[in-house]
């Protein structure tokens, strides 16, 4: 081989060798994320897809990734991560039985589940026994996590719906006594969804109290991926500088949080 065409193909394979740091270092600042709709957190509908979304976002970009947002079905969003085909799924619930596939980061937020019922049936009593709802009807979303606390009382009245919405339009109906779920997606929805809030003028919608669990929403990550323990520290430095800049409170402003719900939230995330 001459001279001059080794020099070329040395020129080919170093160029080529750059080039392929370059699209690895590339994908390292890109995150795919992905979650199903989960308002008032995030969703497609919301500004900015959600504070919660908008929190996430920005405290990425102080690490310098870049994020995207997919929405999904939350089993396939589950798959996806667990996979590696995405880098992580947002807000997620913690179980032991998921820690196995999912690393998870530090809380982001809290939600609140439990039951949902109409104001005027006050013959509802419920003192945190689950026991002591059997007589009653009860609806629940067949992916929610409360579905599986509810499987554990095989002598409760339970049937599922597809989804949160569907439910409350059963309560709303009278078809059912209870709605079990998020107290802050129900909600959500009956202030949002046309069907839901006209049904509500005239059945009004309460929470019960007291609230059956307060879960901690998270990113997490799939364990199967030997990146996952350097993405989530990535992620929380990004939370304590969003925090500790004050664009945090910023962004948290945007979306209408007051005093209280600003104090709440950072002792959610571990600060002070």
């Amino acid at each position: 081989m001459s001279s001059m065409k080794r020099k070329n193909l040395w020129q080919s394979m170093t160029l080529g060798l750059v080039a392929g740091l370059m699209s690895v270092g590339a994908l390292a600042n890109t995150w795919q994320i992905v979650t199903e709709p989960f308002p008032p957190y995030f969703a497609p509908q919301l500004p900015q897809q959600g504070w919660l979304w908008q929190v996430t976002h920005a405290a990425l970009s102080t690490q310098g990734i870049d994020a995207s947002l997919e929405f999904t079905s939350w089993p396939r969003a589950m798959r996806l991560t667990a996979s590696g085909q995405r880098t992580a799924v947002l807000g997620a619930f913690y179980s032991q039985a998921r820690a196995r596939d999912y690393l998870y980061s530090q809380p982001i937020a809290a939600a609140t589940s439990g039951f949902f019922r109409q104001k005027a049936n006050r013959k509802i009593v419920f003192d945190g026994d689950l026991s002591s709802l059997e007589r009653f009807r009860i609806s629940v979303a067949e992916l929610d996590m409360v579905s599986e606390t509810l499987r554990k009382y095989p002598r409760l009245q339970v049937s599922e719906t597809n989804q949160l919405v569907t439910s409350l339009q059963l309560l709303l109906r009278g078809r059912v006594d209870l709605v079990a779920g998020t107290r802050e997606v129900g909600f959500y929805w009956l202030e949002h969804d046309d069907k839901l809030s006209k049904l509500a003028e005239t059945s009004p919608i309460e929470f019960v109290e007291p609230a059956l669990s307060s879960h901690a929403l998270h990113l997490a990550f799939p364990r199967k991926d030997t990146s996952a323990t350097q993405w989530k520290t990535l992620f929380e430095q990004g939370v304590r500088q969003l925090h500790d800049s004050g664009q945090l409170h910023t962004i948290l402003r945007q979306h209408r949080f007051n005093d209280r719900q600003i104090a709440q939230y950072v002792q959610t995330l571990g600060f002070k």
